[in-house]
């Protein structure tokens, strides 16, 4: 596709800032059930007839859910949205935050981070993010410091932290099932596509194998 004047849509879109249309592009089959069966069992899910969730990142972000509890034992699960002030199109400074947010759980508790997020935009000029961070429970309990610290970490790079309703759980094998339906609203079909090449809807953190004994 070529604009007028004569620059490729995708070169033109890193050059301006806007994002085009991504036709074609699934994750997978779109559910708009309110149930979803992962691994034999049924979860509820977060879906309207507006929006459906993609079924493939809605696995991947339940299977690092299960390896996480699978692996603290207890895990902090919290969710946080970023929305961006003016720049480019593009997850750089998504990438840098998760960087340094990474490093800022590993000095101060001990433990590694663990994330999902989504990228989304339908009409506004630019792009945000939702996001869920899984975090050993056992080193982390409540997020209120977590949350201010990331917050200063977003605001130097230009955007802003919101903390949605209901915005963390301690979460085990008994209450799985909620955090399943917290983070199923990243899953969610509306708002994605609208990306230069290059640039995701989804990113999740690497899982790290758990260690079980016989």
């Amino acid at each position: 596709m070529m604009l007028a004047d004569g620059l490729p849509s995708a070169v033109a879109a890193k050059i301006t800032g806007k994002t085009k249309r991504k036709q074609g592009k699934r994750y997978g089959h779109v559910t708009h059930q309110p149930v979803y069966c992962y691994q034999g069992k049924n979860y509820s899910i977060n879906t309207t007839p507006a929006s459906g969730c993609y079924t493939k990142p809605l696995s991947e972000m339940i299977r690092r859910i299960m390896e996480a509890v699978a692996r603290y034992r207890r895990v902090l699960f919290v969710r946080l949205d970023l929305s961006m002030g003016e720049g480019e199109a593009t997850s750089e400074r998504l990438s840098a935050f998760l960087k340094q947010a990474g490093r800022y759980v590993t000095r101060e508790h001990g433990t590694r981070l663990e994330y999902v997020w989504c990228r989304e935009q339908e009409k506004a000029k630019r792009q945000h993010y939702h996001m869920a961070l899984l975090i050993d429970g056992d080193k982390l309990r409540h997020p209120a410091r977590l949350y201010e610290e990331l917050a200063e970490i977003w605001q130097r790079k230009g955007g802003r932290l919101s903390i949605p309703e209901n915005g963390y759980l301690m979460t085990d094998s008994h209450n799985i099932a909620e955090a399943v339906y917290r983070i199923s609203y990243l899953a969610k079909e509306r708002g994605k596509g609208y990306r230069p090449d290059g640039v995701r809807d989804f990113g999740y953190s690497q899982i790290k194998q758990s260690i079980r004994f016989e």
